[in-house]
């Protein structure tokens, strides 16, 4: 079973995993792709770029699932690949007698995003009847799931649950990377004895993941 994400329609990059991976095993491979398979609010190709991704990883896998992250839409058509959509549904794999049960839930909370972010599916869980929805459409599928007796039950989300492996420094990328330079400058002006200037890590770092998904993992 492999898991990737945040492909962003590079089919160089999804190529060279298909060229290491190889068709040997591909009779047992599960593949899970758990969000942004390309961005849909500046592509003009969308469906054309992320069929492409699948065709490519279904030549290396059994079964294909997939999910939308916050930059994907939220449906839209596969074309001749055995991909299928995890959002919101649940499926059984037996793989050499061991069953899997796979449920997943795409998009990302609002909260976890930028306001000038180029995202199209996001959900305010903020807001309880929203939260509640999404709850109980999960606690549904793994019910659904749980009546197919498998060994293993397995919740793919694009989010991360609240709190684990989620923080975030309050900066993007292209600004620490200023700031470094800037601070390197800095540090040699004038005489050391005169000035002295610490990298300081910005304070502040906020949490991205997704509180229903920590009461949901806590179900399970």
């Amino acid at each position: 079973m492999i898991a990737i994400s945040d492909i962003y329609a590079d089919a160089l990059m999804v190529q060279d995993l298909v060229s290491v991976l190889g068709k040997t095993g591909r009779e047992n491979r599960v593949l899970i792709v758990a969000g942004d398979m390309g961005i849909k609010a500046t592509s003009r190709n969308y469906a054309q770029d992320v069929n492409h991704i699948l065709s490519l990883l279904s030549t290396v896998s059994r079964h294909l699932f997939y999910l939308p992250g916050d930059s994907d839409d939220r449906e839209f058509e596969v074309t001749g690949t055995n991909a299928r959509n995890l959002d919101k549904r649940n499926y059984i794999v037996e793989v050499e007698e061991v069953k899997v049960g796979l449920l997943g839930l795409g998009g990302a909370p609002t909260h976890s995003v930028r306001s000038d972010e180029p995202v199209t599916y996001l959900w305010d869980e903020s807001i309880p009847f929203i939260a509640e929805g999404q709850s109980t459409e999960l606690k549904i599928n793994i019910e659904k799931v749980m009546h197919g007796h498998p060994d293993y039950i397995i919740l793919v989300t694009h989010s991360p649950p609240y709190g684990i492996a989620d923080r975030s420094k309050p900066i993007t990328l292209r600004e620490m990377v200023v700031l470094e330079d800037l601070l390197e400058e800095l540090k040699y002006e004038g005489k050391p004895e005169e000035k002295e200037v610490t990298k300081k890590v910005p304070r502040g770092p906020r949490h991205l993941g997704s509180k229903l998904l920590k009461g949901i993992c806590q179900v399970l």
